[in-house]
């Protein structure tokens, strides 16, 4: 949308290759910062460690967050999200003014491309697959941006009813997240014997109430409603063209 506040133009090299050596600075570990890696962390017993930094959240000497592998200014607040890393590039190729653009790898399986389009920053960014690696982006983008944090997904999903393989479909109305679950199907296996099932109990733990049902289904998560449609409108305008 044209009211967000644009992020600064950030300065990147010429084109890199993704097989690019990562950088041998160390990665802090959890509870602890770069320059301390492997020693023991010395907080204030609130999660705040004596240089400042975060043992929750750590980043490394140069304060890129730990999953992700970027720091503030190598990331737009407007963000294409991908699955496949060969289509991030593509799409980096194709789009970006004059085919410029950085490229920031992580050891982690991500991958983010930044450049301009049509004059505006943007970045996409290779996430996998999976809940967790989406979950890492959004949290870790939104602690390196200014403003406020844009983000489309582009790729495949799963769908039922009327949507068949080759329909572009924009969730306007929503979408919910459907997990299969593992006790359900240990009991159905016959692996579930009285003594496993009243283990959580025993250890004082709550039962899980899932054991009943095959799936799980979140609430229906909303996007926003001025992106969306904005989105929709344009897919379609390209469909039709």
């Amino acid at each position: 949308p044209q009211s967000m506040s644009p992020l600064p133009s950030p300065s990147w090299p010429e084109t890199q290759e993704m097989d690019e050596k990562p950088s041998e600075k160390p990665v802090a570990a959890a509870g602890t910062t770069a320059k301390a890696a492997g020693a023991e962390p010395k907080g204030d017993g609130h999660g705040v460690m004596r240089d400042g930094s975060s043992a929750d959240f750590p980043t490394d000497a140069d304060g890129r967050v730990m999953h992700l592998q970027v720091r503030p200014g190598q990331l737009a607040n407007r963000v294409l999200s991908v699955g496949d890393a060969g289509r991030a590039r593509r799409i980096a190729e194709a789009c970006f003014d004059g085919g410029r653009f950085a490229v920031h790898p992580s050891t982690r399986g991500f991958g983010v491309y930044t450049g301009l389009f049509e004059g505006t920053p943007v970045s996409i960014v290779a996430t996998g697959m999976g809940t967790p690696m989406m979950d890492f982006v959004v949290r870790e983008g939104t602690a390196v941006v200014r403003g406020e944090l844009a983000m489309v997904r582009l790729g495949t999903c799963g769908g039922l009813g009327h949507t068949r393989p080759g329909n572009v479909v924009v969730a306007t109305k929503g979408l919910v997240l459907v997990r299969q679950e593992p006790d359900f199907v240990h009991a159905s296996e016959g692996s579930d014997d009285e003594a496993a099932a009243a283990a959580p109990a025993a250890a004082g733990l709550p039962m899980s109430p899932t054991r009943q049902v095959p799936y799980s289904i979140s609430r229906i998560v909303m996007p926003d409603a001025e992106l969306s449609e904005a989105f929709a409108t344009a897919i379609d305008a390209q469909l039709q063209a």
